[in-house]
């Protein structure tokens, strides 16, 4: 897996690798241009099966879906948009709880959606707008919730 530049309006023209809030994430303005690599905490996290399938960035916070149908995200997790239970931001990726057969994922600003093979949508992260797509009966779901579209 790897990484490529990316502009941020408050560094226009500058090449960086993302944004944290009130920092830069790889290299500031005025830098040389950032080259792709290869993003070692991912390997490294997910041991021998580095394979993925899909990946998915949202506002900041990514999402990975392995060959084995598992879903993995990292990044930001203020609103439990990283569906393992917490609100912990993480540098490294972990596993989605309870999706294990995941075939397309999407992210949000601060939301999450994963469809299964049979067609089922879970939704897990920010819901104040019912953007998981479960009726809006909770304004955030920590782990992944079914969707009422199935």
């Amino acid at each position: 897996m790897e990484a490529w530049n990316a502009k941020q309006p408050s560094c226009v023209g500058h090449p960086v690798l993302g944004y944290r809030t009130g920092s830069l994430v790889g290299r500031g303005c005025g830098e040389a241009p950032v080259e792709p690599k290869q993003l070692a905490s991912l390997r490294k996290a997910l041991g021998n099966n580095p394979a993925s399938r899909l990946i998915a960035a949202g506002g900041a916070h990514s999402l990975a879906v392995l060959s084995d149908g598992t879903v993995w995200a990292w990044g930001n997790n203020s609103n439990g948009q990283l569906g393992d239970g917490t609100l912990l931001d993480r540098t490294v990726p972990v596993q989605v709880q309870g999706l294990n057969d995941g075939v397309d994922v999407a992210a949000g600003a601060s939301h999450s959606l994963a469809m299964y093979p049979n067609g089922t949508l879970w939704g897990w992260g920010l819901n104040a707008y019912g953007q998981i797509g479960d009726g809006g009966a909770t304004q955030y779901a920590f782990r992944p919730t079914l969707s009422l579209l199935y």
